[in-house]
């Protein structure tokens, strides 16, 4: 599959370069979900993997390609999700979204005029069927899956394997109630 994928995306590359169109065309690279664990796909460090709540579940790999806009080599650091695609595409082509969407135009950030982090908080849920949910802001995270609940310091602890809940109830994404 993925010397399909490269080729596949080779021969876009080339025929974008072929046109005189490749400096010109952003192009983002990303997957919707973490490697199956149950294909014996291995997310590195990340515990759990696709449909899971855990960060081997959602934390995907991305590249973001634009060469006339976007500085080469260049990693940026703060989490984003799928949903800021539609509206940076939107900025790419010098249009705005007919009305309020969820996602944020990344290109700001992407270029360095904007500082910081895009999200103040992200959020994701499963069907309800499944169940389970994950809320993270800066470095914590808040989960809730079929493997338990718990809170997390991605920072220290990117593998969600210390439960911080008990020790931190202050931490931003907790209520009362822990949820």
């Amino acid at each position: 599959m993925v010397v399909m994928l490269d080729n596949g995306v080779g021969g876009i590359l080339d025929e974008l370069e072929r046109h005189g169109l490749r400096e010109k065309t952003l192009i983002i690279y990303s997957s919707d979900n973490g490697g199956s664990e149950r294909s014996g796909q291995l997310n590195g460090i990340y515990r759990g993997g696709k449909f899971s709540m855990l960060e081997g579940g959602i934390r995907d790999p991305m590249l973001i390609s634009w060469p006339s806009v976007l500085p080469e080599n260049r990693v940026y650091g703060h989490p984003v999700i799928n949903l800021d695609f539609f509206p940076t595409i939107l900025s790419a082509a010098n249009l705005a979204p007919a009305q309020e969407c969820d996602g944020v135009n990344l290109l700001p950030y992407l270029t360095g005029k904007t500082k910081g982090t895009p999200h103040e908080m992200l959020f994701w849920k499963m069907p309800s069927d499944v169940g389970g949910y994950a809320v993270r802001a800066g470095d914590w995270k808040l989960l809730k899956c079929r493997l338990g609940r718990g809170l997390f310091n991605l920072k220290d602890d990117p593998g969600e394997t210390l439960d911080l809940s008990a020790k931190f109830p202050e931490a931003p994404i907790c209520s009362e109630n822990g949820e």
